[in-house]
């Protein structure tokens, strides 16, 4: 079954910071991974860590023109294992 996009994704290559909150423990562990594509609806992401479907993350994106970096919080939608890596894509929250 072909995937529908309502946004088209434009390449978005940017090392990025993200963090996740483990439930129940009340800490914060943050993490880098590099951004593969953007759209008004989310983001593609390759990581080492293991992000799982449902996760919510916050991510630390650059904006242009603005000059420091923006939180954004996503769900974490799909994930895909490549190599020792996860590609992952992430659904922002509106």
């Amino acid at each position: 079954m072909a995937e529908i996009r309502l946004c088209e994704r434009k390449s978005f290559r940017q090392s990025i910071e993200f963090g996740i909150s483990v439930l129940g423990a009340g800490d914060y562990a943050t993490f880098r991974g590099e951004s593969l594509d953007i759209s008004p609806d989310g983001l593609g992401l390759l990581s080492e860590y293991p992000l799982v479907q449902g996760m919510v993350v916050r991510l630390t994106l650059p904006v242009d023109g603005v000059g420091i970096p923006v939180p954004v919080f996503a769900e974490v939608s799909r994930v895909i294992p490549v190599g020792n890596r996860f590609r992952a894509g992430l659904r922002f929250f509106k």
